[in-house]
């Protein structure tokens, strides 16, 4: 009996997992706009260009821009899909924040067998997959301390939430760095009270 649960809640967690992914990467509800947030998406596209053309440190790793940043109307995203060889002098690096998960998708990009529209699919994904892992064990977490009701709600929320899956494959912004700290320190927390007890 306690084994057909164990498989019943694997069953349960895979299904959230692929709910989430579904939601966050393929726009399964349509909420997801393709020109959202597209001007800081170009400070990511600038920067996986510049890495492609002259290594990860570059200008130190820094996000930016070639040419000036046009919040209205920007080219970089067209640059990096066509691979464009520009003059380095052009980078502006945007200094009010490094950026590093741009270099860190640079090191994959330097890995990946793939022209870089393909490339920042699998980045988006993997963003994506990133979000949705965070928010599932947001759910674990949910569901071991209220229940299968609590657990299936909040699931319902989530899929819902016009905010959160709008910023859920962004490059920019990685959404799931900013709910880790929260979600680690629930479980951080439910471990420490399992200790407290047993000592």
């Amino acid at each position: 009996m306690i084994k057909s649960y164990k498989y019943l809640d694997i069953l349960y967690y895979a299904f959230a997992f692929l709910l989430l992914l579904s939601v966050f990467y393929s726009n399964l509800f349509g909420v997801l706009d393709k020109n959202f947030q597209k001007d800081d998406e170009e400070l990511i596209f600038a920067r996986l260009l510049s890495s492609e053309n002259n290594g990860i440190l570059e200008h130190s790793g820094l996000v930016g821009t070639y040419g000036k940043w046009n919040h209205l109307n920007n080219n970089q995203e067209k640059l990096y899909y066509n691979r464009t060889i520009i003059n380095e002098n052009l980078y502006i690096p945007y200094q009010s924040q490094i950026g590093g998960q741009a270099m860190i998708y640079s090191v994959f990009g330097l890995y990946l067998p793939y022209d870089n529209l393909t490339k920042y699919a699998i980045f988006q994904f993997i963003t994506a997959s990133l979000s949705a892992l965070v928010f599932l064990f947001f759910l674990i977490w949910t569901k071991r301390h209220f229940g299968i009701i609590t657990f299936i709600s909040t699931l319902f929320f989530i899929v819902l939430s016009f905010w959160i899956i709008l910023f859920s494959n962004k490059l920019w912004w990685n959404l799931w760095s900013f709910y880790l700290p929260f979600v680690f320190m629930l479980f951080y927390l439910d471990k420490n009270n399992i200790n407290q007890i047993s000592t």
